[in-house]
């Protein structure tokens, strides 16, 4: 959701929000006014609590959409693995059966 607001208020911020018009731009009302940057807060403090970029990125290597990826990745390899494990035994099991 937070990249979605990032998107809206670019958008807002030029005019992509509003309807297509011949005549002179139609001014709206800025979007989510209260806030101060384009990011979400939440963004802001968590990179400023670290004082390298390699430290942010080691405390969110494992927790969230990151951590997703990773665990749906190893499942994939471990399903690979397990796949040739049994390819290969039916591969000898029917190489057994013709002798």
């Amino acid at each position: 959701m937070e990249s979605s607001t990032v998107l809206a208020k670019i958008e807002n911020a030029l005019g992509l929000d509003n309807s297509i018009t011949t005549g002179k731009p139609i001014v709206t009302d800025i979007l989510w006014s209260g806030d101060k940057q384009l990011l979400c807060d939440r963004w802001i403090h968590d990179r400023r609590e670290h004082d390298k970029s390699e430290d942010f990125i080691e405390k969110r290597m494992n927790i969230g959409d990151n951590r997703n990826a990773r665990l749906t990745f190893r499942f994939f390899q471990i399903m690979s693995v397990v796949l040739a494990l049994l390819s290969i035994l039916v591969l000898v099991h029917h190489m057994a059966a013709k002798i």
